[in-house]
């Protein structure tokens, strides 16, 4: 009897223990709030790797919008240098003109020779032979002038084209390498987008697996709960019915004792009036 009332007592301790299992669902219900956690951080890595998409976008095609006009840039200063060393054919038709100037002027003095040795009728070439000598004074200074400016005009051309090429290699080694740059950086940027927004779906996969793991736990604790519950219930009604036995068998001994004392006592009585 004293090991059924044992037996209850335990059952009774499993039942508490079992109820303290179903304290699960806490756990369950942290495991939702990580799990919403997980949806907005997938959110955020969404819009990252679509922002991510459109720069390299926007990097690519501003990468090629640049690089035809760098091109376009690079044709016009290409044809304005060709075009520029035409200044040079200006210093070779100077020298031409000032080469005519001094045979102008040698032209001039022998005219001027001859008409002193025609004497009166030379007069007329004397006039002609001046005429040509300031023609000749006057070409050979416009042609200097003309040098000078074209002197000028070389070293401005010149400059100019130092400052193309510097500017076209400008262009080509750091515009456009930065540029690849930024289409370097968007692909990137795109890539780790992509595998941070991989790993949180692997992660949400398994938050979700966990939470059903959690919600099979739990129900089945409230099911083994229940069971407990109905066993010990079961229990406990075999140890009360099992007292009550021992009490009304406690009774019947007690009366039986009571019986054989009345009987022994009987017996003695009977004993002293067989012996009269």
């Amino acid at each position: 009897m004293k090991q059924i009332v044992t037996q209850s007592d335990n059952l009774s301790q499993v039942v508490s223990n079992v109820n303290e299992g179903v304290h699960v669902a806490n756990v369950d219900h942290d495991v939702i709030n990580m799990q919403k956690e997980v949806d907005t951080i997938l959110g955020y890595t969404g819009d990252m790797r679509k922002q991510a998409s459109e720069l390299e976008h926007r990097a690519v095609e501003q990468r090629g919008q640049s690089t035809d006009m760098m091109n376009k840039i690079s044709g016009n200063l290409q044809d304005a240098l060709t075009n520029s060393k035409q200044v040079e054919r200006i210093n070779e038709l100077t020298d031409e003109i000032l080469n005519i100037s001094n045979q102008t002027n040698l032209l001039a003095l022998n005219v001027s020779i001859e008409a002193a040795r025609a004497g009166d009728a030379g007069e007329g070439f004397a006039v002609v032979a001046e005429e040509i000598r300031v023609l000749a004074d006057s070409s050979r200074e416009t042609a200097n002038n003309i040098q000078n400016i074209s002197e000028v005009v070389n070293n401005s051309v010149f400059a100019l084209a130092e400052g193309a090429n510097a500017l076209l290699e400008f262009i080509n080694t750091s515009v456009v390498s930065d540029y690849e740059n930024f289409v370097k950086a968007g692909q990137e940027y795109s890539n780790s987008a992509v595998y941070v927004n991989k790993v949180m779906d692997g992660f949400h996969i398994k938050t979700q697996e966990l939470k059903d793991l959690i919600s099979s736990m739990v129900k089945a604790f409230e099911e083994i709960s229940a069971s407990v519950d109905e066993g010990a219930s079961g229990v406990g009604n075999v140890a009360t019915s099992t007292t009550t036995l021992l009490d009304n068998m406690r009774k019947i001994s007690d009366q039986a004792d009571i019986s054989s004392q009345i009987a022994e006592a009987l017996q003695v009585e009977a004993d002293k009036f067989i012996s009269v």
